[in-house]
């Protein structure tokens, strides 16, 4: 820990913790902005966008339907995402 203390002292080591804490703050920026921004639609039906999160809802919808139509001792088959997608 001494032998880092002593190379950020010097301008070659204040450079490249300048150069770490600039990619951090690329990437953090990059992934802070993700979170923030509209996931991109994988679809569109009658102008309406639909994403991936509202795919992925709907099947969870479907999935709970089947299970209280047809009880708890369904067949895994039916509740497989292949299946589902295109319904």
């Amino acid at each position: 820990m001494q032998a880092f203390r002593e190379l950020i002292k010097g301008w070659l080591g204040k450079i490249l913790l300048g150069l770490v804490v600039l990619v951090f703050g690329a990437f953090g920026t990059e992934s802070l902005l993700s979170i923030v921004t509209k996931p991109k639609p994988m679809a569109e039906v009658n102008g309406e966008p639909i994403t991936q999160r509202s795919v992925e809802r709907v099947m969870e919808y479907q999935r709970q339907q089947i299970r209280q139509r047809l009880g708890e001792k369904v067949d895994p088959s039916l509740l497989d995402a292949e299946r589902l997608r295109p319904e």
